[in-house]
């Protein structure tokens, strides 16, 4: 996964790039050169309101807190690539999730997510989506949209019928 700088169009691989816990991206002079920022084992129940200042955020971390409802401000992240909300408290994935158009990793396990928006279509640049251990009984038919792109859907420990077993 590549990373665009915005500074004289550099490009570099996101995996080399610093993850910043919120006290060292505070820290920085230049909230634009973080890209990586993790906010997991926090025990937040919502995602403090002092990260959207930090416009450049591409993989974004907030597993393992006691967050219940799915923050729609994260959309304002544009270039966002990597989204991690596992281990949290989540029951449903609003629409907005569809503004991602850059999301390539949605990782949502272990929550109580019961549906996906059919606006997941817009996703097309999404190449995984792990669902494992939630209560999701269906994927919209909108999925299919995605037929190109998506390489991987982990829904290990999902009790479905049959029939939408097959539908999958």
């Amino acid at each position: 996964i590549k990373v665009h700088s915005g500074k004289d169009g550099e490009v570099f691989a996101l995996d080399t790039v610093k993850t910043y816990s919120l006290t060292s991206a505070l820290r920085q002079k230049d909230p634009m050169v973080v890209y990586k920022l993790t906010l997991n084992k926090l025990k937040l129940t919502e995602i403090p309101p002092e990260i959207y200042q930090f416009k450049n955020i591409q993989h974004l971390i907030i597993s393992k807190n006691k967050i219940k409802v799915f923050p729609t401000e994260i959309t304002q992240f544009k270039y966002l690539q990597i989204l991690d909300i596992s281990s949290n408290k989540i029951e449903s994935i609003p629409k907005e999730l569809g503004e991602l158009i850059h999301l390539k990793s949605f990782i949502a396990k272990q929550n109580h997510i019961v549906s996906i928006p059919p606006e997941i279509q817009y996703l097309k640049k999404l190449k995984f989506l792990d669902l494992w251990g939630n209560d999701v009984g269906y994927l919209p038919y909108e999925i299919s949209e995605l037929e190109n792109t998506l390489e991987e859907i982990d829904m290990r420990v999902i009790f479905m019928s049959n029939k939408e077993h097959k539908v999958i």
